[in-house]
C-alpha cells in the first residue's frame, strides 16, 4: 500500500492538473500525546475534498470550516498557469523559457517533420495536431494558447478548437503581444508574454501606438 503522505502528495498534484487550488497542511510541532507526528500532510481542495490527516479528526475539521470561510491564514497553492504554443522555432524557444521561469507549464506542439529534434529541459512537447493536442488537453481560463507557426493549416487548427463558443471567441487576442516595437525573437517572446501574464492578472490592456512589425501579424492567441 502507498504511504499515507505519498496519496496526499499525489491527490494533490491530480487536483492541480485538473485546475483547482490546493492547500496542503503539515504537523510543524507536537506535545503530550498525538495521533500525528510532526511532518505529517493533508490536502485540502477548494471544493472541501481531504485527503491525508494531522490529527484524530477535530483540526481536520477546523480546517474544512476555515476553508469554507474564506480568508484562511493556510498557504494555497494554486493551479500553475499553463501555456501551450503552436508552433516550435526561435520564439517559441524564447517565450517558452520565459514563460517556465514565471512558473507556466508549458508544452510546445508541432507536427512538422523538421521540427521533430525540438527539445528544452522542463518543457513538454508534442508532435500531434494541433486540433488533436487542444482536444486532449481541454484548457481552461488558466491556460493560454498561443499560435505561432504561421501556417493557417496548423494555427487555425487549434484555434477552432479552443474557440468553441462565443465567450472563448471573445478571448481571442491577434496580433498577439503588446505593441514595444520588438523586431527580434527575444523581443517579440516578451511582448506576448505580457500581454499573457497582463490577462492573467486580470489587467486590460491597450494596443496603441506603434503597429506591431511583420512578424507578428499573424501570430494570434487565446486567453
Amino acid at each position: 500500500m502507498e504511504p499515507l503522505d505519498a496519496q496526499v502528495l499525489r491527490q494533490s498534484l491530480q487536483w492541480q492538473a485538473q485546475g483547482r487550488a490546493v492547500l496542503l497542511v503539515t504537523v510543524a510541532r507536537t506535545w503530550g500525546s498525538s495521533p500525528r507526528p510532526p511532518g505529517s500532510l493533508m490536502a485540502l481542495c477548494e471544493d472541501g475534498r481531504t485527503v491525508g490527516s494531522v490529527s484524530g479528526g477535530c483540526v481536520e475539521d477546523d480546517l474544512v470550516h476555515r476553508l469554507r470561510q474564506g480568508d484562511t491564514p493556510l498557504h494555497a497553492h494554486p493551479a500553475r498557469p499553463g501555456l501551450v504554443l503552436i508552433g516550435a522555432g526561435d520564439l517559441s524557444r524564447y517565450l517558452a523559457s520565459m514563460a517556465r521561469g514565471m512558473g507556466f507549464d508549458v508544452i510546445v506542439c508541432d507536427p512538422r517533420p523538421e521540427q521533430a529534434q525540438w527539445r528544452e529541459p522542463g518543457i513538454g512537447f508534442s508532435r500531434e495536431m494541433p486540433d488533436d493536442l487542444v482536444q486532449r488537453l481541454q484548457p481552461d481560463r488558466r491556460t493560454a494558447v498561443v499560435a505561432v507557426t504561421h501556417d493557417p493549416k496548423l494555427d487555425d487548427l487549434a484555434l477552432i478548437d479552443a474557440l468553441q463558443t462565443e465567450a472563448q471567441l471573445a478571448r481571442l487576442h491577434g496580433p498577439a503581444g503588446l505593441c514595444i516595437g520588438s523586431k527580434t525573437p527575444a523581443e517579440i517572446a516578451l511582448s506576448i508574454l505580457a500581454e499573457v501574464v497582463a490577462v492573467k492578472n486580470g489587467v486590460a490592456q491597450a494596443k496603441q501606438g506603434l503597429a506591431p512589425p511583420p512578424s507578428t501579424q499573424q501570430s494570434v492567441c487565446v486567453l
